[in-house]
């Protein structure tokens, strides 16, 4: 009878238990860290710097004001960004979940590129409501409000940067391999 208490309680638990979203970690820095080194044979640095500043501008809503470095000369562009993060409820209603926010750095060398994802903060929102169900670090374990923000949202917001900084970095990659169009309209 024990044994089949034990079972029930497994099952039962396995049922709350949200499955454990594997984001990389940088093994230096224990970050979550989306980061590679791209070859793009032909291309100097600068090409690629200057391809780099057209894809913040056509990516982020100001291009400007994402950039917190921008190194002409050393061929590197250091910038913030967030995602929106909505929930959805069982009755299929979204709600604002808040912003994850990043940095993005991107380093030039001739024929290569090397682009880094990181330092992700899950913050408030201009829209949310619940302004205390905020994360934090996404590499904590749970969400530095408690119980606020429940380990099932805390799964989802994990799951949603997943995807949105996976679209990001092929956006990246896709427009720094294509070809260049805007100089011969």
């Amino acid at each position: 009878m024990k044994k089949i208490v034990v079972i029930a309680i497994m099952i039962i638990s396995s049922a709350f238990t949200f499955g454990q979203i594997i984001m990389p970690i940088d093994s230096i820095t224990n970050k979550i860290a989306y980061q590679d080194v791209i070859e793009l044979p032909n291309h100097t640095a600068e090409q690629l710097y200057l391809k780099s500043k057209e894809w913040f501008s056509g990516t982020f809503v100001s291009g400007k004001n994402v950039i917190d470095l921008d190194d002409s000369k050393g061929f590197k562009i250091i910038g913030k960004g967030t995602i929106n993060i909505l929930f959805k409820n069982g009755l299929g209603n979204v709600g604002d979940g808040g912003n994850v926010a990043f940095k993005i750095s991107l380093f030039f060398k001739d024929n290569r590129y090397k682009y880094i994802v990181t330092d992700f903060v899950h913050v408030a929102s201009p829209g949310m409501t619940v302004k205390t169900a905020i994360g934090g670090n996404l590499e904590n374990e749970h969400p530095d409000c408690g119980r606020t923000l429940p380990m099932k949202y805390w799964a989802i917001v994990h799951e949603d940067t997943k995807i949105q900084i996976n679209k990001l970095v092929l956006s990246l990659k896709n427009f720094m391999a294509s070809k260049n169009t805007s100089d011969g309209w």
